[in-house]
């Protein structure tokens, strides 16, 4: 009886001595575990800070017949202020990180994904911006090359301002035959067909206020324009009309006023 109580007893033991030694083994993981994850967290989080930091200092470096052209990549400007949504994200996640030891690895694994995302982003971000560039710079070609067109026939310029005078805007483009006849073209970022590419086209809206309402000129104009831009390399389609102006003058006279264009308050 007495050797059948140890022996129950020994048992007991020993099954204590196993939970208490795997317990020692699960824990001992979760620490590892904890502690892998919290410098993956850190490692990320350098990178983060230090790719968004250069960011804001980054230059574009474009190839010209001259020879290569640093530009101010200006990114978070061309963005809309995308950037410093990023780090104000990236400020947050840092509050929270501030007292590491009362974080879960469940929730250093979060913090370590929206890093990053946050970092993928960035780098989109930077060709977005170069896309926007290069678009706006085309608006500026495509405005002076306008110019030059209507000028060959006589017309004169009234006018050329970008939207809220921001060069993310669209251009409008005033011109005049001195004779109460107008066009104002309009030259806007084609951003809904966007077509991921690294090419963010432009469309031109071109807008005649001709008292006269000569068809036959509006039509030479606007096909000689879009021959001479194409020719020129700035390629575009096919004039289209909008429905229902097939035989009348724009009725868009807002965009007349370039004043009030120009100082227009813009929410992107």
């Amino acid at each position: 009886m007495k050797n059948q109580m140890y022996e129950s007893a020994t048992s007991d033991s020993r099954e204590v001595f196993y939970k208490a030694f795997k317990l020692k083994d699960v824990i001992a993981n979760a620490e590892m575990e904890w502690s892998e994850q919290f410098k993956l967290y850190q490692y990320m989080l350098s990178t983060v800070k230090s790719n968004i930091s250069s960011s804001y200092e980054k230059d574009f470096i474009f190839n010209t017949d001259s020879g290569e052209k640093s530009v101010d990549a200006n990114i978070n400007y061309w963005t809309n202020g995308e950037l410093n949504k990023m780090r104000d994200v990236v400020k947050e996640i840092i509050k929270q990180g501030k007292e590491p030891d009362k974080m879960s690895t469940a929730l250093l694994k979060d913090m370590t994904d929206n890093l990053e995302q946050i970092n993928t982003e960035v780098m989109r971000l930077e060709e977005k911006a170069k896309e926007e560039l290069i678009a706006s710079q085309k608006r500026g070609e495509m405005a002076n090359h306008l110019i030059e067109v209507f000028d060959a026939k006589g017309w004169s310029a009234k006018g050329v301002t970008y939207e809220g005078d921001e060069q993310n805007n669209p251009v409008y483009v005033k011109m005049s035959d001195g004779c109460e006849n107008e066009f104002v073209v309009v030259i806007s970022p084609d951003r809904e067909n966007a077509n991921g590419n690294g090419v963010l086209g432009n469309t031109i809206e071109i807008n005649h206020f001709n008292e006269s309402n000569d068809l036959t000129l509006n039509g030479i104009l606007i096909s000689d324009i879009a021959h001479s831009m194409n020719d020129n390399g700035l390629k575009v389609g096919s004039p289209i009309c909008r429905e229902g102006y097939m035989d009348k003058t724009s009725d868009n006279h807002t965009a007349r006023d370039l004043r009030a264009i120009k100082n227009k308050t813009t929410s992107k």
